[in-house]
């Protein structure tokens, strides 16, 4: 039995709460609902866990400018 959903890993313990680190594609407390993630290979910008079918805007890492933004698809990917 585990409390994370669609291949999310948990941690924590019995004194401890529980924490999911989510796959690809998952987000949320226990990775039940689709979502997009930190993208490594885009390397400008950093970007917030965003729900599906919604659009994020980046936060430029130092050296770049603007201001970025991305949709993230309803199957969770960017």
């Amino acid at each position: 039995f585990t409390l994370c959903q669609n291949g999310g890993t948990c941690s924590g313990g019995l004194n401890a709460p529980f924490v999911c680190a989510c796959a690809p594609g998952f987000i949320g407390r226990t990775c039940s609902s689709p979502g997009c993630h930190e993208d490594p290979s885009f390397t400008d910008a950093s970007w917030p866990v965003t729900p599906a079918g919604e659009n994020a805007t980046g936060t430029c890492l130092p050296g770049y400018g603007g201001a970025p933004t991305r949709h993230c698809n309803l199957n969770g990917s960017w």
